[in-house]
């Protein structure tokens, strides 16, 4: 379990400095926001990654904060007069659920795949999944150990068709047990 962890830390930080390379004149406050599957994950994983970001990036103060603690913080330009803790760079570190609603120029979602299977904890696998990569509005990284039979294998597999678009056919297709139907003829 702790290797596991770890090994999602290891991840997120590499995620987080191919984001400082790409953008590196961006602050990250109140753009980017981890979401993670549910409290005892966020619980286990905030204090492992608040030590790498201060051990990876001693130039950065990045502070780690929850949705609801993310909306009580003003922009930069907003303050009067900035203080050292304003200068905090805040990380959104919470569920996906408590996400909903909220947009985020960046999302990483963290540890949300899980093998797919008839039960109703499957369709939340998917729904968090879709949660999470939804919350961006630029760029959605997924953070995930291999699961064997998980949604995120089962979408690698799937290829494009590349026929002309037409509507009518499209809208039948659409349907809430669609990929459902999917994982049953696989």
């Amino acid at each position: 379990e702790q290797d596991i962890m770890d090994g999602y830390v290891k991840h997120t930080i590499d995620a987080i400095w191919y984001l400082v390379c790409s953008f590196p004149s961006l602050s990250v406050h109140r753009r980017l926001a981890l979401l993670l599957p549910d409290e005892n994950f966020v619980k286990a994983f905030k204090p492992l990654l608040q030590s790498r970001l201060e051990n990876d990036f001693p130039h950065r103060n990045f502070d780690l904060v929850s949705c609801e603690d993310s909306l009580s913080y003003l922009p930069f330009h907003l303050l009067s007069k900035p203080s050292q803790d304003a200068r905090k760079e805040t990380i959104v570190l919470d569920t996906v659920w408590n996400a909903a609603g909220l947009e985020y120029l960046i999302v990483m979602s963290i540890g949300l795949d899980a093998a797919i299977d008839e039960s109703s904890s499957s369709r939340m696998t998917r729904s968090r999944l879709y949660q999470g990569i939804t919350r961006s509005q630029l760029v959605a990284i997924v953070v995930n150990e291999l699961i064997q039979d998980g949604w995120l294998e089962f979408l690698g597999t799937l290829k494009l068709k590349k026929e002309k678009f037409e509507k009518e056919l499209a809208f039948k297709e659409t349907r809430k047990s669609a990929a459902g139907q999917m994982v049953t003829d696989a």
